[in-house]
């Protein structure tokens, strides 16, 4: 699945679908002037999250108000090859540049899930972090707890 951003008139739509390309061809005879933004696989940028963060901004369903910085934030977000977001806290994960590429590569080989490979590569990058014990072992659980969810 993908994470999307598509802006029609003055509202913005965060959603998540297979191939965003084509759901946008279903808005558009509702919404003509629907464009797609930016997309991202729902690994990395999670629609869950994003709904939390911006849910002040929502005007309904997956629909929102959205200033010209929120929408730089999360295109930004989008684009970036060296971010995971945890959409149960919120939390943005910046990885240095080629982990994105040591994913990709490891997936190919293992034929494992993204997200189960994003949550392990999480895992370890935040146990070289000087962060205490306990702090790990909880954003550890919530991230394992995620990826089980996400699995069923």
């Amino acid at each position: 699945m993908r994470t999307y951003l598509m802006k029609s008139g003055d509202e913005y739509k965060i959603g998540k679908a297979k191939t965003p390309h084509e759901r946008l061809k279903t808005l558009k005879p509702a919404r003509p002037d629907i464009e797609l933004l930016a997309d991202c696989d729902e690994a990395l940028v999670s629609e869950a999250a994003l709904h939390k963060m911006y849910s002040s901004k929502n005007t309904e369903g997956e629909w929102f108000k959205l200033s010209d910085a929120d929408v730089r934030s999360i295109t930004e977000l989008m684009e970036s090859d060296t971010t995971f977001m945890n959409p149960t806290t919120n939390v943005c994960y910046v990885f240095p540049v080629d982990l994105r590429d040591k994913m990709q590569m490891v997936s190919s080989f293992t034929g494992q899930s993204q997200s189960k490979i994003v949550a392990g590569l999480v895992t370890n990058y935040l146990e070289e972090l000087d962060i205490n014990f306990d702090q790990l072992i909880k954003i550890k659980s919530n991230l394992l707890a995620e990826v089980a969810g996400n699995e069923l």
